[in-house]
């Protein structure tokens, strides 16, 4: 399910110990337009944070580059120097916070951020996505066609199906490209735009 976020580039979130790059799926149809780093700590410290900050002031040539930071506990002082980075941030870095302890921060350095409140994950059933992948291609492509053209509604709940069983299986090789495939389907879809054709049949030639 793609998650629209609120303008801005600072956000906090409380997503537990989910895979960030799953997570980034929810909110990018594809993130190869970015560049991304992943950075997870226990005990965040402030040398931790001067790293954070000579990646927010390194240059890109994508058009964007998103950090993500995942940790559990961190200090006053690494606080500080944390909020010093958000308040310089240039505008083409985006910069997500993943803590349970968010009662621990600052004021000051909450006040930078936009919580995200993060909807549940429905433990959607996989067996229509795991049928699917039984198929041969010719048959893959015969159904994506034939939900197409003659049933939305149960387009949609195949994708659905779909979209959860390859987040739980971003391990496997061409996972995490067809999951971007497919997010970019819906999100064309969902824009009212037409969805490009290929993207769907894309997902009759994934192999997993």
């Amino acid at each position: 399910m793609q998650i629209k976020i609120p303008g801005g580039n600072t956000f906090l979130l409380n997503a537990g110990q989910e895979d960030p790059k799953s997570l980034l799926a929810r909110f990018f149809p594809s993130l190869e337009a970015f560049e991304t780093y992943i950075i997870k700590k226990d005990f965040l410290q402030i040398e931790d944070v001067r790293y954070l900050q000579n990646l927010s002031l390194q240059s890109t040539v994508k058009e964007k580059s998103i950090i993500f930071l995942t940790f559990h506990k961190i200090g006053l002082e690494a606080q500080n120097a944390l909020l010093k980075v958000l308040e310089e941030l240039p505008e083409k870095k985006i910069i997500f916070l993943n803590t349970g302890q968010e009662d621990t921060l600052l004021d000051t350095l909450r006040s930078r951020l936009q919580a995200i409140n993060l909807p549940a994950k429905p433990q959607k059933d996989t067996s229509a996505a795991r049928d699917f992948l039984d198929l041969n291609i010719d048959k893959r492509l015969d159904f994506l066609d034939n939900l197409r053209k003659k049933d939305k509604e149960k387009l949609a709940d195949f994708l659905d199906s779909f979209e959860y069983y390859l987040t739980k299986n971003l391990n496997k090789p061409g996972a995490r490209k067809t999951l971007e495939n497919l997010l970019s389907f819906r999100r064309a879809d969902n824009l009212g735009a037409q969805p490009h054709k290929a993207l769907l049949e894309s997902l009759a030639f994934v192999e997993l």
